[in-house]
């Protein structure tokens, strides 16, 4: 999957949860991708970041205002 972050006026850090754990379940590192308080990006989400068992991916926002996502096939 490809997302599409657009800000407008909100400086906001996307994270894709990995859904996998190490032998003890801790949950893997997530990096957030910073995004600026006006602008667009966009990156895959790898096949890795989406559960098998359920088939969803899990991405948050540390801000909901001003903020549009797209999800697109790869």
């Amino acid at each position: 999957m490809l997302i599409r972050v657009i800000t407008t006026g909100t400086a906001t850090s996307v994270s894709v949860l990995d859904p996998g754990a190490t032998p003890l379940s801790n949950p893997g590192t997530v990096t957030p991708q910073v995004m600026p308080a006006t602008g667009t990006r966009v990156w895959l989400i790898p096949r890795s970041a989406i559960s098998a068992s359920t088939g969803v991916a899990t991405v948050t926002f540390s801000s909901q205002a001003g903020v549009t996502y797209e999800l697109t096939r790869a």
